[in-house]
């Protein structure tokens, strides 16, 4: 009986001592990927430890840095895209579009955060990118359409349709 209550114990501790760990070992490697530049990847570590622990202060605090961040990096490569006008500009577009709502929902899968000393609530905006996320698609493929028809209609070599079937893809 006694045997059985120090188990109990020791296993009630250790799955406590578990859950900590793994809230601090995420959030140790979000700060290292902050540190790094890599700001979604930090988003995405940080968010894991936030699950985990809703008011875990560091946790709070590197979310503030990081989610600006992962954006503004987002928008600055739409910027750049849409300033070369190229004609694939659509492709490259996609993922831009794609990590903004990558981004927003993983701040939505949040619960309510509200720091444990200030009990200041954290807010943000939220902005919805799927309606630009879908005319990139949908112009990339119209792009991929188009130049595959320009390539079918070049020569009736194997080769040839075979780069036409690519872009068709």
């Amino acid at each position: 009986m006694r045997i059985a209550k120090y188990a109990l114990v020791v296993i009630l501790f250790t799955l406590l001592l578990s859950g900590c760990g793994k809230n601090v070992t995420l959030y140790k490697q979000a700060k290292k990927l902050y540190e790094a530049g890599n700001y979604e990847a930090a988003l995405t570590a940080n968010a894991q430890s936030l699950l985990i622990k809703a008011d875990y202060k560091k946790a709070q605090e590197l979310l503030k840095n990081v989610y600006p961040k992962a954006i503004k990096y987002r928008k600055d490569n739409i910027t750049k895209i849409q300033a070369k006008d190229e004609p694939d500009m659509w492709d490259l577009l996609v993922p831009e579009y794609q990590g903004l709502v990558n981004i927003f929902d993983t701040m939505a899968d949040l619960p309510r955060l509200v720091h444990p000393k200030t009990k200041e609530v954290f807010r943000y905006d939220r902005e919805d990118y799927y309606p630009q996320l879908k005319e990139s698609r949908t112009n990339a493929a119209a792009y991929h359409y188009q130049k595959g028809l320009d390539i079918t209609l070049q020569s009736d070599e194997p080769d040839i349709q075979k780069q036409a079937a690519l872009e068709f893809k």
